[in-house]
């Protein structure tokens, strides 16, 4: 299963010239549901990932080509148990990680 596979904590954290995306979530602490906006200024591969602090991969909310744009995704986080999460956003080679709280 490659949900469970351990990536490491430091593999997720941080930001690689990432200019050319913005993300957000809300509402953040999340209780259901989350909704990602985020507005690419380069056209590629995007793809959120959503890990736990021990860098186990826990979702991939989206993985797709996108244009240019602004763009909403929402994510059930119903099956998530309570506790701090981090999502790892990234088009191309670029990426940044962000905290995504799950409260019940």
């Amino acid at each position: 299963d490659p949900c469970s596979v351990p990536t490491g904590i430091q593999e997720i954290l941080g930001t690689k010239n990432i200019e050319n995306l913005y993300i957000s979530n809300y509402p953040n602490p999340a209780h259901g549901f989350t909704i990602f906006e985020y507005n690419n200024r380069e056209k590629g591969n995007f793809k959120i990932e959503i890990f736990d602090l021990f860098g186990h991969l826990i979702a991939v909310p989206i993985n797709q080509h996108l244009e240019i744009g602004t763009y909403k995704t929402i994510f059930n986080t119903e099956k998530l148990s309570s506790g701090v999460y981090l999502y790892k956003a990234s088009i191309n080679n670029n990426y940044t990680t962000k905290k995504l709280i799950i409260a019940k």
